[in-house]
């Protein structure tokens, strides 16, 4: 009786278990067709609430690196950064420095006819050295 118990159990569990995985391949599925919008006057820009800041490595500052780096993100419907691309270099360790901080940025989202949407746009980030 209580391996057909726990028989039935194990079944109960996978097919839950096969619910699950549905569910996560669906919502990635209606995420990944979510074109983002190019900012226009007819979207109100996304306004930055959680910003964590590039790190300056060691290497570029015994280098006297300074300059921006321009990152092309885009900001979900959620106010998540989904997506971040450098467009304008600076230094290799400088830009993967500014995609890992811009990948952890939070907005309250763009809008379009008081409706959340996904838009891209570019920011910058600046690395300036501290006066000596």
């Amino acid at each position: 009786m209580r391996r057909a118990l726990l028989a039935i159990f194990a079944a109960a569990l996978l097919m839950l278990g096969a619910g699950i995985v549905m569910a996560q391949d669906t919502g990635q599925s209606q995420k990944d067709n979510t074109k983002p919008l190019e900012l226009t006057d007819e979207i109100t820009p996304p306004k930055l609430l959680e910003v964590a800041m590039p790190t300056y490595t060691e290497n570029a500052k015994k280098k006297k690196i300074e300059g921006t780096v321009v990152v092309s993100i885009v900001v979900d419907t959620k106010g998540d950064v989904t997506s971040a691309k450098v467009v304008k270099s600076l230094d290799p360790e400088l830009d993967q420095s500014a995609l890992v901080a811009v990948k952890m940025w939070r907005y309250k989202p763009a809008t379009k006819d008081d409706q959340p949407v996904a838009v891209r746009m570019d920011v910058k980030l600046d690395f300036n050295l501290p006066p000596s």
